[in-house]
């Protein structure tokens, strides 16, 4: 019998909703990962997944089948300040006028943001 943690449904990517957590990586036929395990699913996330083509994911549910609990919006708002200071002592010294190195810095913030989260929610 299922323990609550091992609960999962697959689910296509048309009824995905944001909230939901990834139970597997999601990769492409290349083997690469797009989106790693544990990842809350928002609404861009949902769409990038779409345009590359992936058509179905398995995400964690309660045992009765409903979407497991989102976080609270001050958790996700503290994880992110918090990713957010770990990534600015690192660009300190670096020009952010740069629309390459400003792309970066949110590339670096966004992933460090999701790191955070994936810590704190399992």
């Amino acid at each position: 019998m299922p323990t609550p943690s091992d609960a999962h449904r697959t689910i296509k990517m048309k009824q995905a909703s944001s909230g939901a957590i990834l139970l597997d990586d999601v990769q492409l036929e290349d083997g690469s990962v797009v989106a790693s395990s544990g990842t809350f699913l928002d609404t861009h996330l949902i769409t990038d997944l779409r345009d590359q083509g992936i058509t179905r994911v398995r995400i964690k549910s309660s045992p009765d089948g409903a979407k497991q609990d989102q976080p609270t919006r001050d958790f996700m708002i503290n994880c992110v300040k918090t990713a957010l200071k770990e990534v600015v002592k690192r660009f300190r010294h670096v020009d952010l006028q740069d629309p390459h190195t400003k792309a970066l810095f949110h590339a670096c913030a966004l992933s460090r943001a999701r790191e955070k989260l994936r810590e704190n929610v399992s």
